[in-house]
């Protein structure tokens, strides 16, 4: 088992109160919720505790880097995956992000094509307006 405690300014010695730091910065609606079911500091305790085993289990199978090299390597790697989450957004934050996205890439959106049934029978999607069509269009070019 490798020892994590000679790292360096190690973020894991603090990582709990650290943890509910930027819940309670960030993530404001989902704390207040944990902590009126009586889950805060269980939820925080889980999420440390994931963070410090990725951590751990990476370093320890790390080979060709320093164990503190691969400790700061697997910190950046997951970090965000359970302690310290993305910030909650409200619905204007929301809305913004949307009005924003779609002005930037909403070219870029393609409309999503109709499933068929695929226990439809040609005949029963057979349209003859088609065909009229297309006899139209020969005409034309006669």
């Amino acid at each position: 088992m490798t020892d994590l405690t000679q790292i360096p300014n190690n973020p894991l010695t603090t990582l709990r109160r650290d943890i509910r730091a930027h819940w309670q910065k960030y993530l404001p609606h989902i704390t207040a919720r944990f902590a009126d079911d009586g889950e805060l500091d269980e939820r925080i305790e889980q999420a440390a505790r994931q963070t410090e085993e990725a951590i751990l289990t990476h370093v320890e199978k790390t080979t060709g880097l320093t164990p503190a090299q691969a400790f700061w390597q697997a910190w950046e790697i997951y970090r965000e995956e359970w302690a310290f989450l993305p910030a909650e957004r409200n619905e204007e934050e929301e809305a913004e992000l949307d009005r924003e996205l779609e002005a930037r890439y909403g070219w870029m959106r393609e409309e999503p094509e109709e499933e068929e049934d695929p226990n439809t029978h040609w005949w029963e999607k057979y349209d003859p307006a088609e065909d009229e069509e297309d006899e139209t269009d020969h005409d034309d070019e006669a």
